[in-house]
């Protein structure tokens, strides 16, 4: 694990804070929500989570995308809570620039689609830094049990062919094995995980005063807060899963990732690989069986950008 790293002692209060924390609760069971092109959506529970799950879909969808559904949004934009509005737009612009480069088009506030716990962006056209054009996704929820943050970009131009997916699959799994790697994080997953965890942190502590805090909510911590609680869970596990020695002589990268995957499990912790019409999606999730609770991160690597474009964080509590 890289010096960089912070140690994160609040998790206990953060978890407290959680607990306290208000709104309708959205129970959910360890899964992803997988959405075909057809207007249904099917899900695939995973309360056990497979080391590695191969799917073949239009994309991977995590709180608070699976309750998103423009038609029968009611609630009213938040005009007279400009402390809260103005967190939703950093969320969105920070965020997108900060965390995967882009530079976004202009774009109103009524875009959005917000209430006091959750808010939506949803094909906000930007721009790569190699002048890529994408569409990015943005979200924020949460919840007495429930948090999500993500921000997911995807390319527009034509669907990759199969060599483009193999060949972004074999990338992201030696990126992942680089991840915990016995010799030290390495690899472009690495450094994507490292922005996120310093981004997270400058907004959480960077500020003297909680009354400073940008978008702190009822409870007084900024939503970037309970969001490295969640980073922390995920990341801090990856130097205990290295020091495993799972790494052997001779494997293939896929008889690596298996090993790996197998050294995670003894510790609850779960690899999956999800791959989608566009994106390559690595899901790393801490579980905790006997409490029901799970805390996930994903990265999303847009195949046809050749890049990774998307961060969320998860988490379920009961």
């Amino acid at each position: 694990m890289k010096e960089s790293k912070r140690s994160f002692w609040p998790f206990a209060l953060l978890a407290a804070l959680i607990l306290l924390a208000g709104g309708t609760a959205a129970t959910l069971a360890a899964r992803l929500v997988v959405s075909p092109q057809t207007s249904q959506t099917s899900e695939v529970d995973t309360p056990i989570i497979p080391s590695v799950v191969g799917q073949s879909v239009d994309e991977v969808v995590f709180y608070p995308w699976n309750f998103y559904d423009p038609d029968t949004f009611t609630s009213q934009l938040l005009g007279d809570d400009r402390g809260l509005t103005d967190w939703y737009t950093h969320h969105l612009m920070d965020g997108a620039l900060a965390l995967l480069g882009l530079s976004l088009e202009p774009f109103d506030i009524q875009d959005a689609l917000m209430d006091d716990n959750v808010c939506y962006w949803k094909d906000r056209p930007a721009v790569t830094t190699d002048g890529q054009s994408v569409l990015l996704d943005v979200a924020y929820g949460k919840d007495s049990r429930d948090l999500g943050m993500t921000w997911v970009a995807r390319s527009t131009g034509e669907l990759p062919n199969r060599v483009q997916k193999e060949d972004a699959l074999d990338k992201v799994r030696q990126d992942v094995c680089d991840l915990f790697s016995p010799q030290g994080e390495q690899g472009d997953l690495s450094q994507m995980l490292l922005t996120l965890y310093d981004y997270l942190y400058q907004y959480s502590y960077s500020f003297p005063t909680v009354s400073e805090f940008p978008g702190a909510d009822l409870n007084g911590a900024p939503r970037e807060w309970y969001a490295f609680g969640v980073m922390d869970m995920v990341y801090g596990p990856v130097s205990s899963i290295a020091a495993t020695d799972w790494l052997q002589s001779g494997q293939t990268t896929q008889q690596q990732l298996d090993t790996l995957s197998t050294a995670a499990q003894d510790l609850d912790y779960h690899i999956q690989l999800v791959t989608t019409q566009r994106q390559v999606v690595v899901v790393l999730t801490q579980s905790f069986p006997s409490s029901g609770e799970w805390y996930s991160l994903a990265v999303y690597y847009d195949v046809g950008l050749g890049q990774y474009s998307g961060l969320v964080l998860n988490s379920h509590i009961n």
